[in-house]
């Protein structure tokens, strides 16, 4: 009788043990979701304003009466450089309710398409302005915005290797090869986010809007720069940590 009491003791308390781990593991369940949820949203609003404020200077660029070279230079780099960035990068997150069921491999290749693309409508804003000008780089404007171009290319010839690191890892680790993707594409959206400060300085941006104008672009632009580099940084720190620890 007492070995039976001391079994139904053992059995009660391993059934509660498994209550409680059940009940732990819900839980994990349930906070993970909630912050993937709050990630979601904060991605989402991300897109509204890289989107808003994309089409907010493009509102500024039919103000001109003509259509001028540098008015293209604005139009083609707000494009290319600042929206089609962002929505590469964002578009690679798992917090991107748009391209979440995507598998990885697409959303890669989606990725490399959509930098791709927005690098190649930076070379022509780029040429529109080195024809309209004679004095060319010498601002931190001008400096910022080559190097980031440069960077810019590096970064999608450096995407190809890390498109295809699963086909290459004999020759190129993976580790390796995204890192510095990854590093190469850091570099330049930070020095792009400069020229994008500068710019907002500009006469041809300062005669269309006001203090207040230049004051909530700068905070958008901040915002957006931030969330969009948050991901990529944690994992460019985490790619370096274990190939020199």
């Amino acid at each position: 009788m007492g070995s039976i009491t001391s079994e139904t003791n053992i059995n009660y308390l391993e059934l509660e043990d498994l209550n409680m781990d059940t009940s732990k593991t819900a839980e994990s369940v349930r906070k993970r979701t909630l912050l993937e949820t709050v990630f979601e949203c904060i991605t989402i609003v991300v897109h509204m304003l890289a989107l808003g404020l994309t089409i907010f200077i493009i509102y500024l660029c039919f103000l001109d009466s003509s259509f001028n070279l540098r008015t293209w230079h604005v139009l083609l780099y707000t494009v290319g450089w600042f929206l089609l960035s962002a929505e590469g990068i964002l578009f690679i997150m798992k917090d991107n309710i748009f391209s979440k069921r995507i598998s990885p491999r697409w959303r890669s290749h989606g990725h490399w398409m959509i930098i791709t693309l927005g690098i190649a409508l930076t070379i022509a804003g780029f040429a529109t302005i080195f024809a309209s000008k004679t004095n060319h780089f010498t601002s931190v404007h001008g400096i910022t915005g080559l190097t980031s171009g440069i960077l810019g290319c590096i970064t999608c010839l450096s995407g190809i290797p890390a498109l295809f690191s699963a086909k290459l890892r004999r020759k190129i680790p993976p580790n390796w090869s995204k890192l510095c993707h990854a590093f190469f594409g850091t570099a330049a959206v930070i020095l792009g986010v400069v020229a994008l400060i500068t710019a907002f300085y500009k006469n041809w941006f300062v005669s269309k809007t006001s203090d207040a104008v230049v004051v909530i672009c700068l905070t958008i632009t901040v915002i957006i720069t931030c969330w969009t580099l948050l991901r990529p940084g944690l994992n460019m720190y985490n790619r370096a940590k274990s190939l020199f620890s």
